[in-house]
């Protein structure tokens, strides 16, 4: 059995590399079929922070290097990827949050860990309203 499954498995490479040489963009294509949604980057791989709708939620970013940036390739929109801690389902967790680089917060979050003297841990309260296409965050300063 395992033989069969061995030359099958030839065959179907020799039948790849046929395709190849025929087609060698097919190369290039079948790697950007398998990348297709995915997040690039060397950052970690973590769950989002949880936001209910009118309520605040308070998350400790982590801002001593540079955010990591992954770009859309459906709609080319930049999204920052801010390491951060947040209460998930009763605990704190580590999570990332992905803000687009065009919402007005992005801005107030990367003034508020200018001013901060520990950019390891700037905490923030975010106020979440709408939902979906209508989501918004607002920073709730006290």
């Amino acid at each position: 059995m395992e033989e069969t499954n061995k030359e099958e498995t030839k065959k179907e490479e020799e039948s790849k590399e046929e395709i190849k040489e025929e087609n060698p963009e097919m190369d290039w294509l079948e790697k950007e079929e398998e990348l297709i949604g995915e997040p690039m980057g060397d950052f970690e791989r973590l769950p989002g922070p949880v936001f209910e709708e009118n309520k605040i939620t308070v998350l400790t970013l982590n801002m001593t290097e540079p955010f990591k940036k992954w770009t859309d390739p459906e709609n080319g929109k930049i999204k920052a990827i801010i390491p951060c801690e947040s209460l998930v389902e009763g605990e704190v967790k580590n999570c990332n949050w992905w803000l687009n680089l065009k919402n007005p917060i992005y801005r107030d979050v990367v003034r508020l860990g200018r001013e901060a003297k520990d950019r390891a841990k700037v905490v923030v309260k975010v106020l979440q309203s709408g939902s979906k296409s209508t989501t918004k965050y607002l920073l709730v300063k006290e």
